[in-house]
């Protein structure tokens, strides 16, 4: 019903994707704004009935309280970019995709950078919870596995335990049951030595209880559609709130 895009083209292009391709399966074709320097953009997709009613795509401006990396004063690689969503029963959701700063280069400030863009992520969710509706999900590619990986140590901890952060505000990471399994999603530009789970979704505490599955698709197309595995959450939502008379 709703796919989020990273490393996706512009606006133009995936317009015509979805119109030539998928023969205007989706009804709602968003490319949002970003810092990326490569062309890899952040995009929502929706179906018919699925309607947009709020945009949050402006956090990619923010200033990096670090003082600047290598891009430059802003915090974020690229996003990250939220939409409020009503679906057909009128139930609504804060969705969000983002792309947290490569490996590539990596070293102890990269990895400080990418904490960085991980907390405030996390802050952001927390306001937009704050706000309402207080479903938030947020879904994209991380950079980073779950639990502490090289350079983590000296940056001061996990990015992805920064993404989530503590107990007390109540977000999940949902798919930490698929990195404990030892599933990946990222295949590694084909090359076995690259095999990590990388692709993940948070979810804010009240959507916990609506999550039916959570997977990762590693089969057919997708074994040669992308060095990404498609990753997915199917949830049964909550009955839409009546208005009060």
């Amino acid at each position: 019903d709703i796919l989020v895009i990273e490393e996706c083209c512009d606006q133009e292009q995936l317009d015509k994707f979805n119109k030539q391709w998928l023969k205007g399966a989706y009804e709602t074709v968003i490319v949002f704004p970003s810092n990326t320097d490569r062309h890899q953009s952040l995009a929502l997709l929706a179906k018919p009935g699925f309607k947009v009613v709020e945009k949050k795509d402006q956090y990619y401006t923010e200033k990096d309280p670090g003082g600047g990396n290598e891009r430059g004063d802003r915090l974020f690689a690229r996003g990250p970019a939220f939409c409020k969503v009503q679906s057909p029963t009128g139930y609504t959701l804060w969705v969000g995709v983002t792309h947290q700063k490569s490996k590539s280069g990596n070293n102890v400030e990269v990895t400080k950078w990418r904490k960085r863009e991980s907390a405030r992520t996390h802050e952001i969710m927390k306001e937009l919870e704050k706000t309402g509706p207080d479903d938030v999900i947020l879904l994209g590619d991380m950079n980073d596995e779950f639990g502490i990986q090289e350079y983590e140590l000296e940056a001061g901890g996990d990015a992805i335990g920064d993404l989530v952060g503590s107990p007390a505000d109540g977000f999940i990471l949902a798919t930490k049951p698929l990195s404990d399994a030892a599933r990946i999603s990222f295949g590694g530009y084909w090359k076995p030595m690259y095999r990590s789970f990388i692709d993940h979704i948070v979810i804010s505490k009240g959507m916990k209880d609506q999550v039916e599955q959570v997977d990762v698709v590693t089969d057919g197309l997708a074994q040669a559609a992308s060095d990404h595995y498609p990753v997915y959450i199917k949830i049964k939502s909550d009955p839409a709130t009546q208005p009060t008379r």
